[in-house]
């Protein structure tokens, strides 16, 4: 019996278990989940204090540690605001369109740098929402390298019980040079990779805004939609990122406003790399679901082009309780199709309360967003990929390993694959991606040099 099983069938829907410093309780059914952090959210939704994490490597500002006060408030608004409904994120589609288009390029040219390429498009996407930020076109991006050191930071940080003076306190005041305080020093760097995440994107927003005030308010052109008429008499029809939305309407101090624009990469970032690399990883492991996807795809799109997110209404689309979901630990997708679906596991990835996920309340605020970057990353590399296992010397092939790492956001462990293109034909579209769309430049050297 797994331990999740255990927990349900022999502990109960609620359990707890204790480690220095303080007791984890633990939600073992979703109905549980949706009585205490959504029906009571009002006294669930504090934050334990974390001095390693919070004080000493600065992570106190992040939405995710804010304690429930007017501060959180702000974040929550405008989170809210901004990408928080379907309205607001119609705003998004092309760019998410553009960035999943260039990452099929990517993935034609260097399949064996899978990962990577996720992690650049997640990026290359949110960054322009959130800071109106262009990433390098090509290898690395110094703002996505250090985003993506700080989510570790975050995750390592935050760790119950691993940081002795997350239970004791004091400890933190006492020399360095006493044995037992190395945390000290980590604190240090780490916080000194925090402050560098928060304050050069925000220089950077304010940098453009003066110097190439069209280039760095603006982001993309939007679709009938404004977040305020003020801004968009200003603009015209272009949306601001939300930093300089933030910036011109002053809402709060500039250290608030520095980590809502952060917290926005955090919270959205990580988890997107997750999905779509399981999703690779799912497809390996089930070759007969890719099959059924792919013949959809052509039945419904056809070969001719690749698919878009206006293709979405034509192609149909706690998770392991067995009292919910027949046969929890088998994977079928088809589930939740049909007269009778089962229940839409969306209403449980995407949070419960007014905490879910990483930083967010209620429901994820970036749940559109994630919602259709994930469908556009799956419909167009089903329709223009064959993803198979990897084969050995003797073209046997090399099991794809089903395991994750552990942390916040826990991620699969590197495994091998081949990702080929479906025929000449995928090839062709996928070459002509950037005759509409050619990568841009970038905004690194700006970014360096601030």
């Amino acid at each position: 019996m797994s331990a999740a099983a255990y927990n349900v069938a022999v502990v109960g829907p609620i359990s707890s278990v204790s480690v220095p410093g303080t007791t984890i309780i633990i939600l073992n059914e979703a109905e549980a989940c949706f009585d205490l952090l959504d029906k009571r959210s009002a006294i669930y939704s504090e934050r334990p204090f974390f001095q390693f994490g919070g004080e000493m490597v600065g992570l106190s500002g992040t939405t995710t540690l804010l304690p429930c006060g007017p501060e959180f408030k702000i974040h929550r608004k405008e989170f809210h605001k901004y990408i928080g409904t379907a309205a607001a994120m119609k705003r998004f589609i092309e760019l998410e369109e553009i960035e999943t288009l260039r990452f099929l390029f990517r993935l034609l040219d260097e399949p064996a740098k899978l990962v990577e390429h996720i992690r650049t498009t997640a990026g290359a996407i949110i960054l322009k929402i959130s800071h109106g930020y262009t990433v390098a076109p090509h290898g690395s991006d110094p703002f996505v390298d250090l985003a993506d050191a700080v989510l570790e930071i975050f995750s390592a940080s935050l760790v119950p019980g691993a940081w002795i003076v997350d239970i004791l306190p004091p400890l933190r005041h006492l020399p360095d040079w006493l044995p037992g305080l190395g945390f000290k020093k980590t604190a240090r760097k780490w916080n000194a990779a925090t402050m560098d995440l928060i304050n050069k994107p925000f220089e950077f927003v304010k940098h453009q805004m003066v110097s190439v005030p069209h280039k760095a308010t603006c982001l993309i052109r939007i679709h009938n939609f404004t977040i305020d008429n003020a801004i968009s008499q200003k603009l015209g029809s272009e949306t601001p990122s939300f930093a300089s939305s933030l910036i011109e309407r002053n809402v709060s101090n500039e250290y608030n406003m520095k980590w809502m624009s952060a917290t926005m990469y955090g919270g959205g970032a990580d988890t997107t790399v997750s999905a779509v690399t399981t999703f690779f990883l799912a497809m390996i492991r089930f070759p007969a679901v890719l099959k059924k996807a792919q013949a959809e795809v052509d039945r419904v799109i056809g070969r001719a082009r690749l698919p878009s997110y206006a293709d979405r209404e034509r192609l149909p689309q706690m998770s392991h309780d067995p009292a919910i979901y027949h046969d929890p630990f088998t994977f079928k997708p088809e589930r939740f199709l049909g007269e009778n679906p089962e229940p839409d596991p969306r209403n449980l990835a995407f949070g419960f309360g007014r905490r879910c996920f990483i930083f967010i309340f209620g429901i994820c605020p970036g749940k559109e967003l994630a919602d259709s970057s994930l469908f556009l990353s799956v419909a167009m590399v089903v329709a223009a990929f064959y993803i198979t296992h990897a084969k050995d010397s003797s073209g046997r092939s090399i099991e794809a390993a089903d395991e994750y790492s552990p942390g916040i956001i826990s991620h699969p462990r590197p495994f091998d694959y081949s990702i080929k293109p479906r025929d000449e034909k995928a090839v062709s579209l996928i070459r002509a991606i950037l005759d509409d769309h050619p990568f841009d430049s970038g905004d690194a050297g700006v970014l360096s040099s601030l």
